[in-house]
């Protein structure tokens, strides 16, 4: 059986083992989705701790921000406010960007480990959507070799998937960017333009009919 490497690094972190064994103690004990990408030689790994007490601030002690590995490796990243994550630590999977980089192969695929609420993994290149779930696969062809948010978790899909030029374009950076709450949804403000939860770009916001 072939070596697969697993090349970048998180910084310090709480461990999915050390979250189970901590169960007994009252703490709190998120649900676990673990996302593994991997190609012929390479891949990378992917934790999302869910927990209604989460939120977008960067959670000590929970979270671990990504770092650059091997070039010849994948890069698998949570985006989220305060950085890129290894370990995402956050409320609710639904509407969550993934950003990938290819590394020196072009075919990939996803395993998943997941035994919670329906979720899809949408592929924003190429429009397909699989169930995250234990022991379903999805695989795919990738060059980009600069990070794009490509992959979005969600319950529901979108119908139509997004160009490669426009992923490149509309890589959305949460870092220091404004929130704001308008007829009840989230947006994102940053250098002038309005991103909605899922880190796409709104060209238009209509407002609600008697909305004030």
């Amino acid at each position: 059986m072939d070596t697969v490497n697993f090349a970048s690094t998180t910084t310090p972190m709480r461990t999915p083992k050390r979250i189970i064994e901590e169960e007994s103690e009252g703490k709190i004990i998120p649900e676990v989705m673990r996302l593994n990408v991997t190609s012929q030689n390479w891949g990378d790994k992917l934790f999302l701790l869910i927990h209604p007490e989460f939120s977008d601030a960067y959670e000590l002690g929970w979270e671990g921000r990504k770092q650059e590995g091997d070039d010849r490796a994948p890069y698998l990243a949570a985006v989220e406010p305060s950085g890129d994550m290894a370990v995402a630590a956050i409320e609710t999977p639904e509407g969550q960007n993934l950003l990938f980089r290819a590394g020196e192969d072009s075919v990939y695929t996803f395993y998943f480990d997941y035994e919670g609420e329906t979720m899809y993994l949408y592929d924003r290149l190429t429009g397909e959507a699989t169930e995250i779930r234990t022991g379903n696969t999805y695989s795919f062809e990738a060059t980009n070799k600069t990070p794009m948010p490509r992959f979005l978790i969600t319950q529901n899909p979108p119908k139509m998937p997004t160009g490669i030029g426009s992923l490149e374009s509309e890589r959305l950076e949460f870092r220091e960017a404004q929130k704001m709450i308008i007829d009840g949804q989230l947006f994102i403000l940053r250098d002038n333009r309005f991103y909605d939860a899922r880190g796409v770009r709104v060209t238009e916001l209509k407002r609600k009919e008697g909305a004030q």
